[in-house]
């Protein structure tokens, strides 16, 4: 579905977007991450530096509400995340996401990695076929939030239908700090949003280090089920 037809169906005929989540989205969610940092301590022989490791894995749900167009042109969604065997939610984010740019805007709190990944490909105007170089690729203008520099890529590397399959690439860069992210997702452009999600990320900062690995699965889209379509 196209991102104007999609526009017309959340919101009414005064702009407003229609009462209740007009559009709810549900993914399933791993997330893996492997930490090592430096520290010194002082013995009897002097300072030595000590390496210090950390993993940490999650799964579960990420639920995101579409609630509608922000007056800037972006989407304005609700995202929401459980975590498998832990009873309590984390609490709901707020965001505005632009499509052109990867923006992500949000009130007070932080996302998770693995709700980045997601928002990522969640903004309004996201695919747009026109933006393809002649290697079917194409560059996001870097984004600059305080001292970070964010650089997205994509590449069109197969087309089933109205599936593609892109191979992502981001850089986030600033203050002594550098990610990169490399994998592939599968986009729906008819009905504007990923199927599947297939990232690897390794940091490096002035003491530590990591990676992680990050998939995410579309499960349901109500928007899908309304119209008698099967999700993904």
């Amino acid at each position: 579905m196209s991102g104007a037809v999609l526009a017309v169906l959340l919101a009414a005929t005064d702009g407003t977007p229609a009462a209740g989540p007009p559009r709810t989205l549900v993914y399933r969610y791993s997330y893996e991450e492997h930490a090592f940092g430096n520290s010194a301590s002082d013995s009897r022989q002097g300072m030595q530096e000590n390496t210090q490791s950390a993993s940490t894995s999650r799964s579960g749900q990420v639920t995101v509400n579409v609630l509608g167009p922000a007056e800037d042109g972006g989407w304005v969604v609700a995202v929401s995340q459980t975590i498998d065997r832990q009873a309590q939610p984390l609490q709901t984010v707020q965001c505005s996401v632009y499509g052109h740019t990867t923006d992500i805007v949000c009130e007070g709190l932080r996302p998770t990695p693995e709700e980045i990944a997601l928002l990522d490909f969640l903004g309004r105007f996201f695919w747009e076929p026109g933006r393809l170089d002649a290697k079917s690729h194409w560059h996001t203008s870097p984004l600059v939030h305080g001292q970070l520099t964010i650089d997205n890529d994509f590449t069109v590397t197969k087309t089933e239908g109205n599936v593609v399959t892109l191979g992502v690439n981001r850089r986030e860069s600033g203050g002594g700090y550098l990610a990169t992210y490399a994998g592939t997702a599968r986009y729906d452009t008819a009905a504007g949003i990923p199927e599947r999600i297939d990232l690897s990320v390794a940091t490096q900062g002035s003491d530590s280090q990591g990676d992680a690995h990050i998939q995410l699965k579309l499960v349901s889209d109500s928007m899908a089920q309304s119209s008698g379509t099967n999700s993904h």
